[in-house]
């Protein structure tokens, strides 16, 4: 049947609650051992519950969280259908939550030093909560929204959904990979990065008020990669991203379209006019360097700020506007900026001229000509047979020096 705690339970080892319906926790529930509550329906803990090992709350049903929950190991929570949070969690090492209908996360908490993973299979939605760990993993097969919260790690955070909306999200991290199956809409936020962030959906990214990219590290300056190509292209963005170093010129930083001064494809490899996703973008980034990956596809919007503008493509094209920054991180906007933008190579003159930013083509100096190499053929080498006959050169197109025609 139905479980109901209330008051004050303590236990000194562990503390197993096994209900074959719902159970509601509303008091104060203790052990110095595991605590673990298993419902054959729905859990709906409003109280607190305190584990000096793990915690474990298993419900077959629905799953609500809306008090104080700590364990000084891991935290584990499941449920069957939709998972509700909007309290404060804590681990000692890892957090782990699984639902199999919506998951929502709304003003609450989730500390833990380890991995923080939420896999929902309904969908995942986040509003003004904190998630703070080393490691985040948010993914769901249904719509991911994240709005007003904030997401800090040391090492990584990854966003995943069958579409993906982030508004004026607070995310501070290492790498930032956020992916959607389909769509995805960015609506402002600060995302301060170590190494890079990633942005993909081959359904194509739209754009609302700017989201600004700020460095953790004093030392480089994050990657941002904006990708709406065809799911599975390779390689891997973030795994060959290598962030800029500041005060190094453009054509010396470790990542580039083209090797500098060539025709030759740089890290994303050759080129490709595949079909991809509408991409508009609306960023600040500092004196970061933005790439965007989009094949055959159009790219829009505005480039508040960044300190060079790389597009991997060709066959499709790009309008964009806005600034970037010189190598002393001064503003350079107009018909100057495209000289510190550039695109992958090979490709025709025609396809490149199609990329523009403030209404000039990409990479060029004059606004109108792209920076291109171009291989001349060489003729190949003529043998000319000079004989003597009789003391004469016999060969009557060869012309001897200061002796005229009429004297042969």
């Amino acid at each position: 049947g139905a479980l109901t705690q209330g008051g004050t339970t303590r236990a000194g080892g562990a503390a197993t609650l096994i209900a074959g319906g719902s159970a509601t926790l509303g008091g104060d529930l203790g052990a110095g051992g595991e605590v673990r509550v298993t419902a054959g329906t729905s859990i709906d803990a409003t109280g607190t519950i305190t584990a000096g090992a793990s915690l474990v709350l298993e419900a077959g049903g629905a799953l609500s969280q809306s008090g104080v929950a700590q364990a000084g190991l891991g935290l584990t929570f499941s449920a069957g259908g939709a998972m509700a949070l909007s309290g404060s969690m804590t681990a000692g090492t890892d957090v782990a939550l699984t639902a199999g209908g919506l998951a929502t996360l709304v003003n609450g908490k989730i500390g833990a030093p380890g991995t923080i993973s939420l896999l929902s299979g309904g969908g995942i939605v986040l509003q003004s909560f904190s998630i703070d760990p080393a490691i985040i993993r948010l993914e769901t097969a249904g719509a991911l929204s994240a709005s007003d919260g904030t997401l800090v790690s040391s090492d990584s955070i990854r966003l995943a959904g069958g579409a993906v909306t982030l508004r004026d999200m607070n995310i501070t991290t290492g790498t930032l990979d956020v992916e959607s199956g389909g769509t995805m809409l960015i609506d402002g936020g600060i995302l301060t990065l170590g190494r890079a962030v990633l942005f993909s959906a081959p359904g194509g990214i739209s754009a609302g008020d700017v989201i600004a990219i700020r460095p953790r590290d004093g030392g480089q300056l994050p990657v941002v990669m904006f990708d709406t190509r065809a799911a599975g292209a390779r390689p891997d963005p973030l795994s060959v991203v290598r962030p800029d170093i500041p005060g190094l010129p453009s054509a010396q930083q470790p990542m580039q379209v083209r090797l500098p001064g060539t025709e030759v494809p740089g890290v994303f490899g050759p080129a490709s006019s595949a079909p991809a996703g509408p991409l508009a973008i609306n960023v600040d980034a500092g004196r970061s360097p933005i790439f965007l990956l989009i094949d055959g596809g159009f790219a829009t919007g505005t480039v508040v700020s960044a300190g060079r503008l790389g597009i991997h493509g060709t066959g499709g094209g790009a309008e964009l506007t806005g600034s970037l920054t010189d190598i002393t991180g001064s503003p350079v906007s107009g018909s100057a900026a495209a000289r510190f933008a550039d695109s992958t190579r090979p490709a025709a003159s025609g396809a490149l001229s199609r990329y523009r930013l403030n209404g000039c083509v990409i990479s060029s100096v004059n606004c109108i000509v792209p920076s291109q190499v171009i291989s001349i053929p060489q003729a190949p080498p003529q043998r000319v047979d000079i004989t003597l006959g009789g003391g004469r050169i016999t060969d009557p197109d060869v012309q001897i020096p200061n002796v005229a025609e009429e004297d042969y």
